[in-house]
């Protein structure tokens, strides 16, 4: 993991990585499916929070 700065940049990057993965095919073009789709899964956990992050941010007020 690496500090993207802000929840907006983090949230960027997350879904461009999602993006790419989809668009080339999904989980299926990789040899351990298991853990693309574990990944994947965090991953979208991490688009909830990094948008519920973001959208408390630009009310003005921050979280942790």
């Amino acid at each position: 993991m690496q500090d993207a700065g802000s929840p907006q940049s983090a949230l960027a990057r997350i879904r461009g990585a999602v993006s790419k993965i989809d668009a080339g095919g999904g989980c299926s073009i990789f040899s351990d499916k298991h853990a693309c789709e574990e990944t994947l899964t965090l991953a979208h956990k991490a688009i909830v929070a990094l948008q519920a992050c973001s959208s408390a941010k630009s009310k003005g007020t921050a979280h942790g």
